[in-house]
């Protein structure tokens, strides 16, 4: 939204990276970088080329987790970091979570929620989360290595209240 991901991008990577960058508005963008070419739609409605296997996306976008997982399956984007991958305990605390975020998804249990939804109002905004949808969805384990990565606040200072995934495609 601000730039910050682009600018850790670019000070961590070699002066001929290309930084593709999509958003559906850049009109919160302070930082832009030499490096990125800015796209102003979302990435599934555009046919980007991917060239080898290096490839590595951030995905920080509060889309569902599942979409995305499947277009890197689809686009052969093997490796993948998902921002925001909240747990049915503390999924309110982002306001406007990716719904269904990979923790939703591996962790569901049917008999878990009795409800046939969850729903929540965030910024005057109503959300909800269909659990009847949720138990449909089914991701192969074996098709890819998931990590819940570790808190950083002792490093960074920056107290975040979700978490961020790893999922390398196998």
């Amino acid at each position: 939204m601000r730039g910050f991901s682009t600018y850790i991008i670019e000070k961590a990577t070699i002066k001929n990276t290309r930084i593709h960058c999509y958003d559906i508005s850049f009109n919160r963008l302070e930082y832009k970088s030499k490096k990125a070419i800015y796209n102003k739609c979302d990435i599934s409605k555009k046919n980007p080329v991917f060239f080898g296997n290096n490839v590595f996306a951030i995905w920080d976008d509060h889309v569902s987790h599942y979409d995305r997982l499947q277009y890197s399956f689809a686009k052969k984007i093997k490796y993948n970091l998902f921002d925001d991958d909240l747990s049915f305990l503390n999924f309110h605390s982002d306001g406007w979570p990716a719904v269904p975020t990979l923790q939703m998804m591996l962790n569901f249990k049917n008999g878990l929620l009795n409800q046939s939804s969850i729903e929540w109002i965030s910024q005057n905004r109503q959300g909800s989360i269909k659990l009847e949808e949720l138990k449909k969805i089914r991701i192969d384990k074996k098709k890819i290595n998931y990590t819940l990565l570790p808190e950083l606040f002792d490093f960074t200072g920056y107290k975040n209240h979700s978490k961020t995934s790893f999922v390398k495609l196998v």
